[in-house]
């Protein structure tokens, strides 16, 4: 996993605010609509192998949402500072992927 510098790091310069202690009540966060979340295998795998690599490990059964992968894209965005979601979305594989780079 990223340390928490790393976290600030990446965050700065994907250009995220992170929350200090709990978010502002008045801040709107987008809720993903089941239709957001990303159902192709080919897309799912390439998220889990680049979560894998940066140290949040997603289980088993590759190319599809599973618990621990869920659990790990979660920790991703938590770590980022960013909300939970139920599942990948567009923003997050593009998270995923930025900071794989």
């Amino acid at each position: 996993m990223i340390s928490s510098a790393q976290a600030l790091g990446l965050a700065a310069a994907l250009g995220l605010a992170l929350f200090a202690g709990r978010r502002n009540a008045n801040a709107a966060t987008p809720t993903p609509t089941p239709s957001e979340y990303i159902t192709d295998p080919a897309r799912i795998r390439r998220v889990q192998e680049q979560l894998t690599a940066l140290g949040y490990p997603t289980g088993w059964d590759p190319g599809v949402v599973n618990t621990p992968t869920l659990a790990s894209v979660n920790q991703f965005l938590q770590d980022l500072g960013q909300p939970a979601v139920g599942g990948i979305t567009a923003r997050v594989e593009a998270l995923v992927a930025r900071v794989f780079e």
